[in-house]
């Protein structure tokens, strides 16, 4: 088994690698040392201060990525970094069709800005 695992709990920066949601563990510790991870258990968010910080199946890791806010459930903890297939199994993405949903419906009001030309020849956004 790996560093402090059992079979209930896993360290959350081995955890954020075997899932491959970071490319290296270095950069999963990186990232949770920044103080952006928070982990919502049993319906209380905290933040994550530590990488040594322990999840478990049914925790959900919430942080932003190319910002956009990211709410992952934990569904089972791995024993090595396998194959992306083998990595998707470990988690999925909270709320996942209402996110689609919700993308949706903002895309149609999202405003178009375009550029319009003004007597002196200058552009103006409108």
């Amino acid at each position: 088994k790996g560093l402090l695992m059992s079979d209930e709990a896993q360290r959350c920066d081995i955890w954020l690698f075997r899932a491959r949601l970071f490319k290296s563990r270095a950069l999963a510790t990186a990232f949770i040392e920044s103080g952006k991870m928070r982990i919502n258990r049993t319906g209380r968010v905290e933040r994550l201060k530590k990488p040594s910080g322990l999840v478990r199946p049914g925790d959900r890791l919430i942080y932003t990525r190319d910002q956009r806010l990211m709410t992952i459930e934990i569904l089972a903890l791995g024993d090595r970094r396998g194959p992306a297939s083998e990595a998707q199994t470990l988690y999925r993405l909270a709320d996942e069709t209402e996110d689609r949903k919700a993308d949706h419906d903002q895309s149609a009001q999202i405003p178009v800005l375009r550029l319009q030309e003004r007597g002196d020849g200058q552009r103006d956004l409108s």
